[in-house]
């Protein structure tokens, strides 16, 4: 028998291993000075050992072998594979990817907790994933694990045909009802890797945008209100205030969508927002939100910012110590009520 022989034989030993639940056999063929799952082979075997445990405690003589290839793309693209390892009784799934040679097993990890390289650590910039237990089973089958996978790519792949180029309301609306059935299929599940958390956070995003878009004829409503307001009328512009306070809370997470705001902040970058910009780019995104949808939106935003923070100062019943306990504190019964203009005029009895 040549080496390529056995260097093969030994690629399908380890597999076997996992199909028959295998200690021993994993044991001689895994190789003693590599790690799996950025862990000794003595510690990663001990974890397999609590997977295969509770196999077959759920009554599962053997394991079938799957094997799937995962396409990724975002930036870059990359590809894993590997196997899903199915109970015969359960049909509960053991997925982890391999990383293979054409003669051998280089490294093996489980999917739910994998592991981030400088090259994923691009492609997913918000993934931190963290390596989990190798023992969790997950309660869906493999079939359907994949399923879901490749359609968050697919989902993620779509919406990023139209980075670097200004997309209006009509497009990210028609893909939010496209694949909302999607999204609802995996509120209840506790996926974390880079394809399902990709494509859970665009959608949530390009959502939160939906809900603000939503306010636009309430948004024009108070404007035609305030510009009937005259300029020393103090009790009309703070009833119209209090009015719209709620509205203007809505309306201002749009800026925290906004990478380049959020980056203000996390580079201590002490510059104004440009007003005249014509687009957000989508938080940890390249996907730019034409902004020309929400003239109404912005406009109030304008129009209440001033006289809010004008009237919370003269009229605020916390001290400055107060204010920045609770604030600093989201726990905190008050912590609503450090910018709540109605709250203090309420405690004031102007209310």
């Amino acid at each position: 028998m040549t080496k390529t022989n056995i260097s093969l034989s030994k690629k399908n030993f380890i597999i076997d291993g996992f199909q028959k639940m295998n200690l021993s056999m994993l044991e001689v063929t895994l190789d003693d000075d590599k790690t799996y799952q950025n862990e000794s082979k003595i510690d990663f075997l001990k974890k397999i050992e609590k997977a295969f445990d509770k196999f077959k405690q759920n009554g599962n003589t053997e394991l079938k072998a799957h094997k799937f290839v995962c396409e990724v793309s975002y930036e870059f693209s990359t590809t894993f594979q590997g196997y899903s390892f199915v109970g015969n009784n359960s049909k509960k799934t053991l997925i982890l990817i391999f990383e293979e040679t054409e003669t051998n097993v280089e490294n093996i990890y489980d999917c739910n907790g994998m592991e981030i390289s400088d090259l994923l650590s691009t492609i997913y910039q918000t993934a931190d994933c963290s390596i989990t237990n190798a023992e969790k089973i997950n309660e869906i089958s493999a079939i359907d694990y994949l399923v879901l996978s490749q359609k968050c790519m697919a989902a993620v792949t779509e919406i990023q045909h139209f980075e670097n180029k200004i997309i209006n309301k009509t497009i990210y609306l028609s893909w939010l009802d496209k694949y909302h059935v999607l999204n609802k299929s995996l509120q209840n599940t506790t996926f974390d890797c880079g394809g399902f958390r990709r494509f859970t956070s665009l959608y949530e995003n390009l959502n939160h945008f939906r809900k603000i878009l939503e306010e636009n004829i309430n948004a024009k409503n108070a404007i035609e209100e305030y510009e009937k307001i005259l300029p020393d009328d103090e009790n009309k512009l703070l009833k119209w205030l209090v009015a719209n306070e709620e509205m203007y809370n809505k309306c201002y997470s749009m800026y925290y969508l906004d990478d380049d705001f959020t980056n203000c902040f996390d580079e201590d970058i002490d510059e104004d927002i440009d007003e005249d910009l014509e687009f957000y780019r989508l938080y940890d995104s390249k996907i730019k939100i034409d902004l020309i949808d929400f003239k109404f939106v912005l406009q109030f935003l304008e129009y209440f910012e001033f006289p809010h923070q004008e009237y919370l100062a003269k009229y605020t019943t916390f001290t400055i110590e107060q204010q920045n306990e609770y604030h600093n504190d989201s726990s905190h019964p008050l912590w609503d009520a450090v910018y709540s203009l109605k709250y203090h005029l309420q405690q004031r009895g102007l209310l």
